[in-house]
């Protein structure tokens, strides 16, 4: 099951440093000034600690803001609960590569299924139901990003990934499904291939990665799931997405990269592999946990093959995590 590596230490990197999503580079920006050590937002020396391995990709990474993390071993199909005590166990096995997560009021977990081209909620007991699986009555791309509001809505994105079937719709668009809807609504048409999103503690801002743009972007939401006001957050682009109690917002590809909500920069730091996803858990809510996939060699095969060793890392913060949201009051 798990095990601490506690020899390991964060890696401070320069802000210039190649920056990694899908194999491009970050794209020129002017030169940010790093945060002194003591304005940092992680503990002073806070060792990284392996505490769950045997994965063949972790990623998918969202917390409920009680300190459990759900995430999901991409490969094998399978959607995992990591508690805030520290205790694994699965949630649901089968899932069609889910590639983002993200807690309902109610407790389901909503994931992107990308090669299933759904989106689903699954129940406690491991029960799930799909959400939608189209738009004007053709299939979805790959449904990648994802986060549930707090009355019950879901916002999603569609990038096309290559899942060996035909692509039906026009674009890859950002949408939103309404609480009790059968049909999205686009909401962002204008994006190359959003990917990673998530809201603010408020729930009044949603954060959306534009991947092949190299931009994340910032959006005011308004009634009914309508999204106006669109700013600039970040020059960059990225895999996942995690946010804090003071509404700083973490860009993950690689490294991690902290912006202020205003988009001011503050630090970066990076894991013991490349990194794709974060959330905050624990039972005080200041540890950080970090998808992170190494790839070795395969013994015995020619040389090149690599296979990914993927598993979750844990730093503590000077920070918590979000509030969990309110359920909605019934009228």
């Amino acid at each position: 099951m798990s095990r601490g590596i506690g020899c390991l230490s964060l890696a401070w990197v320069a802000v210039c440093a190649p920056w990694v999503a899908h194999g491009q580079k970050r794209p020129a920006a002017p030169p940010a000034p790093r945060t002194p050590p003591a304005l940092s937002l992680l503990e002073s020396g806070a060792p990284v600690d392996q505490v769950v391995a045997g994965l063949q990709y972790a990623d998918a990474l969202s917390g409920d803001g009680k300190g459990n993390v759900y995430f999901a071993d991409v490969v094998a199909g399978r959607i995992m609960r990591w508690s805030a005590s520290g205790r694994l166990s699965i949630v649901r096995d089968g899932a069609a590569t889910p590639m983002g997560t993200s807690v309902a009021p109610n407790g389901e977990v909503v994931a992107c299924e990308a090669r299933g081209r759904r989106v689903t909620a699954t129940d406690a007991d491991g029960y799930a139901r799909t959400l939608v699986e189209t738009y004007q009555g053709k299939k979805l791309n790959s449904p990648c990003g994802v986060w549930a509001d707090a009355v019950g809505g879901v916002y999603f994105s569609d990038p096309r990934m290559d899942h060996g079937e035909r692509f039906e719709q026009d674009r890859e668009r950002l949408y939103y499904l309404a609480p009790g809807a059968a049909e999205p609504t686009p909401v962002a048409e204008d994006l190359q291939r959003p990917e990673a999103l998530i809201a603010s503690p408020d729930g009044r801002t949603l954060y959306v990665s534009d991947i092949a743009d190299s931009k994340t972007w910032a959006y005011s939401i308004g009634p009914g799931g309508a999204l106006t006001g669109k700013r600039l957050l970040a020059p960059a682009g990225a895999r996942g997405l995690a946010l804090d109690e003071r509404g700083n917002v973490y860009l993950i590809s690689g490294t991690v990269r902290v912006f202020s909500p205003s988009g001011g920069f503050i630090e970066e730091f990076r894991g013991p592999g490349p990194a794709s996803s974060g959330a905050f858990g624990g039972e005080d809510g200041r540890t950080f946990l970090l998808a992170c996939n190494i790839k070795k060699p395969i013994p015995g095969a020619p040389p090149g093959k690599v296979e990914s060793q993927g598993g979750l890392y844990a730093v503590r913060m000077k920070v918590r995590g979000p509030a969990p949201m309110a359920p909605p009051v019934a009228p």
